[in-house]
C-alpha cells in the first residue's frame, strides 16, 4: 500500500533518522531538531492514502506536536536564560515545561484527549507507526534528560494515564479508539517504569511493541474497523490470535504482556519511594483486564468461532501466536 510510494523509504528514513539523532544530542537544541525532523517525515506518510479522515488525522496530529514543541523549547529557553549552559534539567520551572511538551508529545495524561481522536482517522499501518516508534523519541528523551524535581509529576502522570486508559476503554466500540486507550494506560506503566532504571524501559517498550505487531496486523489483515465487525469474520482463526495478543496486551497472566508490569512493580515497591502510585496502575490494568477478556470470551465461545479453529487443527499463524505469549511468559518468569 505505501512501498510503491516513490518518497516512502526517504520518509521512513527521515523519521528513523530523527529519533536517533535526538536520542544522540548532549542539549535540548539539537533534541528539538530530530523530533521535529521525525514529525515532517511522518506527515506525508500518514496523508500518503489521500483519505479525508487520515488529512484530518495528520492536521490534529500536526498541531498538537507543535504544541509539545512550544512547551520543550520555552522550559529549554527558560533553564537557558537562568544557567546559561545547555542542559534542560537546571531548574525547576524550565523542568516541568519540558515534562509538559514531552507528555504532550506522547499523548500522556493529562494530555491524552487528543490521542484516541487522531488515531481513530488513521490506517492500520500508520496506527502501529503511531503507538510504537513515534513514542520511542520523547519516552527516551524523558527518560534519559533527568527533569529536575519532577519525579512526582511523572508518577502523577503515571497513575493517571493508568487509569484513563481503563476507564476510557470501557466505552469504546471502535477497535482503534480501544487500543488507543490501551496505548494510553500502557504509556503509565512505561512512565512509572522510567522512574526505576531504563533497562526496565527497554524491555517494557520492545514486548509492548512486539505484542502489538501480533494485535495490529491480524486487524490490518481482517478489516476491523469495530467491535461489530469482529462477528463477521469471526471464523477466522487469525481473528482469535489477535483477540489472545490483545489479552496479553492487557496483562492478564501468564501471557508476555504481564512479564513487563509485573517486573515494574517489583522494581518499584523495592527502590522507589512514589511506590504507593502503583494501586492506580494496577486498578487501570484490571479494568483493561476486564473489557479485554469481555471482548474475547463473547468471540471465542461463539460455536462459529470454536468449530472453525478446533477443525483446522491449530493454524501456524495461530500456534506462533500463542507461542510468543505463553512461551516467553514462562521463559520471562524461569528468568
Amino acid at each position: 500500500m505505501y512501498g510503491g510510494l516513490p518518497y516512502f523509504y526517504i520518509m521512513f528514513s527521515g523519521m528513523v533518522f530523527g529519533v536517533l539523532f535526538s536520542l544522540s544530542s548532549v542539549h535540548w537544541l539539537s533534541m528539538w531538531a530530530g523530533l521535529e525532523i521525525n514529525l515532517i517525515c511522518f506527515l506525508p506518510l500518514l496523508m500518503s492514502s489521500g483519505s479525508i479522515s487520515e488529512t484530518e488525522s495528520a492536521v490534529k496530529y500536526f498541531i498538537f506536536q507543535s504544541l509539545g514543541s512550544v512547551f520543550f523549547v520555552a522550559g529549554s529557553l527558560y533553564s537557558y536564560s537562568l544557567s546559561f549552559t545547555w542542559e534542560v534539567s537546571t531548574t525547576l520551572g524550565g523542568s516541568v515545561l519540558v515534562l509538559l511538551g514531552l507528555l504532550q508529545k506522547l499523548g500522556a495524561a493529562p494530555f491524552h484527549w487528543w490521542f484516541p481522536g487522531v488515531m481513530a482517522g488513521m490506517s492500520w499501518p500508520m496506527c502501529l507507526m503511531l503507538v510504537t516508534w513515534q513514542k520511542l523519541g520523547p519516552l527516551l528523551l524523558l527518560c534519559s534528560v533527568h527533569l529536575y524535581g519532577c519525579m512526582f509529576l511523572v508518577a502523577a502522570s503515571a497513575a493517571i494515564s493508568s487509569l484513563v486508559g481503563g476507564i476510557g476503554g470501557m466505552n469504546q466500540t471502535q477497535a482503534r479508539g480501544l487500543l488507543a486507550y490501551s496505548s494510553i494506560g500502557h504509556m503509565g506503566w512505561l512512565l512509572f517504569a522510567s522512574l526505576s532504571s531504563l533497562e526496565l524501559v527497554y524491555f517494557y517498550f520492545v514486548s509492548y511493541v512486539l505484542i502489538s505487531c501480533l494485535v495490529f496486523i491480524p486487524f490490518w489483515y481482517l478489516s476491523v474497523n469495530n467491535l461489530y465487525t469482529m462477528s463477521n469474520v469471526s471464523d477466522s482463526p487469525l481473528l482469535l490470535s489477535g483477540l489472545i495478543s490483545m489479552l496479553s496486551l492487557a496483562g492478564l497472566p501468564p501471557l508476555l504482556g504481564f512479564i513487563p508490569k509485573w517486573l515494574v512493580f517489583m522494581s518499584s515497591v523495592q527502590y522507589s519511594s512514589l511506590w504507593w502510585f502503583l494501586g492506580a496502575l494496577i486498578a487501570g490494568s484490571l479494568l483493561s483486564i476486564f473489557y479485554y477478556l469481555n471482548l474475547t470470551m463473547s468471540a471465542f465461545l461463539s460455536g462459529k468461532t470454536c468449530m472453525h479453529v478446533w477443525s483446522n487443527s491449530w493454524p501456524m499463524y495461530l500456534f506462533l501466536g500463542l507461542l510468543v505469549h505463553m512461551g516467553g511468559g514462562l521463559l520471562m518468569f524461569m528468568w
